[in-house]
């Protein structure tokens, strides 16, 4: 259910219960007091008594997870209110009356059957009047097919806020209109695969040599829709990581929803109803490209153990172990840059962990090499700690800073989304563990350490706030795909700082977990 559907239809309940109780009190006072009026106060509260009845159970399958209103109560909710005042008018025996007041009724009730049926859409293109059975798609994890009649309705809402009714009657096609509007979110990914040679040779054979407009290729080209076989094969796992819908999300999904809504997002917060342009072509190719890389990479390389060591002063050789594009040049950089880690590195590391005496202790066996990322080096240390060197461990390393440590020899790749997340933050470096009045936040706040966050009360991190910013994105183009969301932002404080370590958000659609994510602000 859209956020319109939904407020007229919380507006329309909440009516209807009040006139039903209302209705059932007349009647019973009017049945204590012997009063000639209980039958007519009967007959109008027994009409608004199934009315509710119908509310309540809407509400009840609603909040079970249903989407779709009963489509009975939304004919009855107009009509209801002139057809039991007819019958109110029939026993007082005023005939006119009662005769107008049905047949105004059936009237309305003919109208709203026909709008609450605009689930089926009649549509012009080249000529040829289709109409379309829109269902709602299906959440697999998997990319079947973006098909814009399935999101029609969520357009047409928008459409009809952006455009006034004078608008609309000037636009010569209104339906072809609100299909351009449903096709926008991906539009810009067709463009992006027929732009880098990734159309699969089905769809470039339909699309010719013709130096189509986009939208107008979409329409009369593609019947506006992008299946799963118009997607050349070599990047069809993409489209599943990218354009998939998934049960639940994170700054961690990658998604076009997210990316789209961000690059369109204007002042109107309209989702669909965003006109196409070339300069949000432009930079959501960017962003495409570079989702598309971030997910190649994730395709692990071969691993190489060469005969080269590293020394690292105080703790001994290590074995060098290459992953990609790594040169002498960058071997000798990362052992500049192994022993160049300030102590304070090793101690915040040391708090990640609950050892405050790391890196004492702890015995490498083992450098990583990834060569340069984003002119970046980039390398995890892998060795062993405890008494009977029992306990594994690793930490990650780039540009001299520790971005990660912790147990097991498992790591992430230094150009995934959350590795990345984690090297910003360590970028910053700032040491908020003692940071316990507000003088010290005042000082911080004042050179840009810090930014409060005033509906929350929070003093957070730059690189946090953005990352609080990026979540509200995010929960906004979920609700306009999957209806409103009950969203709830939680801190963890901790003892010694007034800066939060921690804080959480976690969107829930009816109890079913939707968006949920934890930024750390602190180690």
């Amino acid at each position: 259910m859209s956020k319109f559907t939904h407020r007229y239809f919380t507006i329309l309940t909440v009516i209807d219960l009040l006139l039903f109780c209302f209705c059932a009190a007349g009647a019973l006072g009017f049945y204590f007091t012997r009063s000639e009026m209980f039958p007519q106060m009967a007959v109008i509260a027994l009409f608004f008594g199934v009315l509710a009845a119908v509310n309540i159970a809407e509400l009840v399958k609603y909040m079970r997870g249903g989407t779709k209103l009963i489509r009975k109560s939304l004919i009855m909710k107009g009509s209801v209110f002139l057809i039991a005042f007819g019958i109110f008018y029939a026993t007082l025996k005023v005939l006119p009356a009662f005769l107008i007041l049905t047949a105004l009724g059936i009237f309305v009730g003919l109208i709203l059957l026909a709008y609450a049926h605009d689930e089926k859409n009649t549509i012009s293109v080249g000529g040829i009047s289709r109409s379309f059975e829109v269902t709602a798609p299906v959440p697999t994890g998997r990319f079947e097919e973006y098909r814009a009649q399935q999101y029609y309705n969520d357009a047409a809402e928008e459409f009809n806020v952006r455009f006034t009714q004078e608008e609309q009657d000037k636009m010569d096609d209104r339906n072809l209109n609100i299909y351009r509007y449903a096709s926008m979110p991906i539009i810009y990914f067709l463009k992006w695969i027929i732009d880098n040679g990734y159309a699969s040779n089905e769809l470039k054979a339909k699309y010719g040599n013709q130096k189509w407009d986009i939208l107008e290729m979409f329409g009369n080209v593609m019947d506006y829709a992008l299946a799963r076989n118009d997607i050349d094969p070599r990047i069809i796992d993409f489209a599943d990581h990218y354009l998939g819908e998934q049960t639940s999300y994170s700054l961690e999904t990658p998604n076009l929803m997210f990316d789209y809504y961000e690059a369109v997002k204007d002042e109107g917060n309209f989702y669909y109803c965003v006109d196409y342009s070339r300069e949000t072509a432009r930079k959501l190719a960017e962003v495409i490209r570079k989702r598309y890389l971030e997910f190649s990479f994730y395709k692990r390389y071969d691993e190489l153990k060469t005969d080269r060591k590293i020394r690292w002063n105080g703790h001994g050789d290590l074995d060098v172990i290459i992953v990609c594009g790594t040169t002498n040049e960058i071997i000798r950089k990362c052992e500049v840059e192994l022993n160049s880690i300030q102590p304070s590195q090793f101690k915040k590391a040391g708090r990640m962990i609950g050892d405050s005496n790391f890196p004492d202790g702890f015995k490498p066996e083992s450098i990583v090499l990834y060569g340069m990322i984003d002119f970046s080096s980039s390398f995890h240390v892998i060795g062993s700690a405890g008494a009977g060197e029992e306990r594994k461990m690793s930490f990650s390393v780039t540009d001299c800073r520790i971005t990660d440590v912790g147990d097991g020899t498992d790591y992430e790749e230094p150009w995934s989304p959350e590795a990345i997340e984690k090297q910003i933050k360590a970028r910053e470096d700032v040491d908020l563990y003692c940071v316990n009045d507000q003088a010290k936040i005042d000082e911080l706040k004042k050179n840009g350490e810090l930014v409060y966050i005033e509906n929350e009360d929070w003093y957070v991190t730059p690189h946090a706030a953005e990352l609080k910013e990026r979540c509200d994105t995010c929960i906004k183009a979920l609700e306009h795909n999957v209806g409103m969301l009950r969203t709830e932002w939680n801190s963890a404080p901790c003892n010694g700082s007034l800066i939060p370590k921690v804080i959480y958000v976690r969107a829930y659609r009816d109890k079913m977990l939707k968006f949920a994510q934890s930024i750390e602000i602190w180690d």
